[in-house]
């Protein structure tokens, strides 16, 4: 990495060119259309995903649902210790042990997105390249 940067960081991108290479040149025997209809059912299913991902572990700059539970959670049994002794604190510690695995969960359904994104890029480029063959 320190000897030659650029070609570290360069490194990775020609890879995954390679790979999505025979991809590509798979995409170019479908219509327009059809690569249409495929970019717009991907576009869909990456927008759910990340609607759910928010939803359970909150997007990468937010705080989700999951990741508040806790420290509500928490914030209640203080406030009941003193209104009652029996409040179950076992469900606190496995809510709050609980969490990274929420977490983690999230940061797979991320990087999922992430691969849609480039698959969607991958499709409109073979678009862009077919619209501009017939021009």
């Amino acid at each position: 990495m320190f000897h030659d940067p650029v070609g570290f960081f360069l490194d990775v991108p020609m890879k995954l060119a390679a790979m999505d290479f025979t991809g590509v040149n798979m995409l170019y025997k479908y219509e327009p259309e059809a690569l249409k209809y495929a970019l717009v059912q991907l576009k869909a299913a990456r927008a759910g995903l990340e609607k759910r991902t928010n939803l359970l572990a909150g997007a990468i700059d937010k705080l989700g649902i999951v990741g508040m539970i806790p420290g509500v959670l928490a914030y209640v049994k203080i406030i009941n210790t003193e209104l009652s002794s029996n409040f179950p604190a076992v469900w606190v510690q496995t809510l709050a042990y609980a969490t990274p695995i929420w977490y983690l969960g999230g940061l797979i359904a991320h990087s999922s997105m992430i691969t849609l994104d480039r698959f969607i890029m991958l499709i409109e480029m073979v678009i862009e390249n077919k619209k501009s063959e017939t021009s």
